[in-house]
């Protein structure tokens, strides 16, 4: 407080507000530099960061369980391990197993555990210790092997039902063309329920799912069960990944990419706050990217509408990391073509990035990288293939537009440059230098 007239000497105060304020932006540029080494040095610590600002506790405010309520973290912690305690089988003692495991010697000592205890928790409150005496350790190495060697005899022993495994999910398929074919696919699953309950596996009736695909106006439509209850008819269906629609058009996969995408692209331009943008195109590149190209030899786009759309995700962030979506506030000019900022980023455009996986995978089936006897027979390699009459390195047979067709045709147009027998390493190196005029009908935009 000061008296009206009076003169004050502000000088002394705007200086040291002034070195203040200098000395805050110093840190701050320390600390963001430090996050942006963690990208590199220390990734956990830099994934922890951005976790805090992606995830929220989801749990409501009160959990019931048979008349229990919970609402502290404690209580909530201790619920949800009375609730896991019953998913456990409590086996009745075997006295082979037990003789095996109290007689072993270095000949057969194996790492078994009959019983662990187990503990939840839900945020810092850990639950009392529950007995786990059946399953195996979640995160495990032999989880997966067991798991396997569990389930390798649960396929139905006809020969016309096509049966798929992935982990705990099984898929159970057959060609239909009447009600005898429907007829034999309900056997098969009745024979499966069958081995399921032989074996004391407990099969989640509510994500069964049954889809047809067909392109058929009037398809045969077969109401399957499983214990007497309609499984769900869906006309698409989340498949390790891939939205897959009953006409395989990856039309409904194309919009839910590009939505996700967006979602996360919106997240990524936020940490600009934080972040400069070199390390923002890194997080780009590992969080969006990712989305954008999973599984996307399968479901590649031919048509220029779904590429274009899908594309359109990176325009942005080109857009956004050269500072064009500002620039265009103050200034009116005209922007170089997409590609060229591209390159200007260090970036590649996302059809030649999914071009570029095509052809990998089919070179990976060629030299044995990947295992799929099936797919590895569709692949005939042309003996003639140095013979100027006919250059190709893989005999094509048909002319259509389907993926593995497609896949082929730009594996050999690929092989005309680079040599098709080297290892995976220099291939891959060898065709990222490949100009983008080589495959100009499928990169256009």
């Amino acid at each position: 407080m000061r008296k009206a007239g009076q003169t004050v000497n502000e000088t002394p105060f705007n200086e040291s507000r002034s070195k203040f304020e200098e000395y805050r932006k110093e840190l701050y540029e320390q600390f963001i530099q430090q996050q942006a080494s963690n990208l590199s040095k220390n990734p956990k610590e830099f994934w922890k960061h951005l976790n805090q600002r992606r995830k929220s506790n989801n749990l409501p405010d009160i959990l019931n369980f048979e008349n229990k309520t919970a609402t502290t973290d404690q209580e909530k912690a201790d619920l949800f391990a009375e609730y896991f305690e019953d998913v456990y089988v409590n086996h009745e003692e075997d006295e082979f197993l037990d003789s095996f495991i109290m007689n072993r010697d270095e000949e057969n000592c194996y790492d078994l555990t009959v019983s662990q205890e187990h503990y939840v928790k839900v945020i810092n409150a850990k639950s009392s210790l529950i007995v786990v005496s059946s399953g195996v350790g979640q995160g495990s190495v032999n989880g997966p092997l067991l798991f396997v060697v569990f389930f390798d005899d649960s396929d139905p022993l006809m020969d016309e039902i096509i049966s798929l495994n992935f982990a705990d999910d099984k898929k159970l398929a057959e060609f239909i063309n009447g009600t005898e074919d429907a007829m034999q696919l309900q056997e098969g699953l009745n024979e499966f329920m069958t081995w399921c309950a032989d074996n004391k596996m407990i099969v989640n009736e509510e994500k069964c799912k049954v889809i047809t695909f067909t392109r058929k106006r009037n398809p045969l439509i077969f109401n399957y069960t499983i214990n007497g209850k309609q499984i769900k008819r869906v006309e698409e269906s989340m498949d390790l990944g891939v939205l897959v629609d009953k006409g395989f058009t990856f039309r409904s996969h194309y919009e839910y990419v590009t939505n996700r995408s967006i979602s996360t692209s919106k997240f990524v331009k936020r940490q600009s706050q934080f972040f400069g943008m070199d390390t923002i195109k890194v997080i780009y590149q590992m969080l969006v990217l990712s989305i954008l190209e999973f599984s996307a030899p399968v479901w590649s786009p031919n048509y220029l509408i779904h590429r274009n759309s899908i594309e359109s995700v990176q325009k942005q962030m080109v857009l956004f990391l050269l500072g064009d979506d500002r620039r265009h506030l103050t200034q009116s000019y005209e922007l170089p073509p997409y590609t060229e900022r591209c390159e200007q980023l260090g970036l590649i455009t996302l059809i030649r990035r999914r071009i570029n996986a095509i052809i990998l995978f089919i070179h990976a089936l060629i030299i044995g990288k990947y295992q799929s006897p099936y797919l590895r027979s569709l692949i005939t390699l042309n003996p003639g293939t140095r013979i100027m009459r006919n250059p190709d390195f893989i005999k094509i047979g048909t002319h259509d537009n389907s993926p593995f067709v497609v896949a082929c045709i730009l594996f050999n147009i690929a092989a005309r440059h680079v040599d098709p027998t080297l290892p995976s390493g220099q291939f891959r190196t060898s065709l990222l230098r490949l100009p983008d005029d080589l495959f100009h009908r499928w990169v256009a935009l």
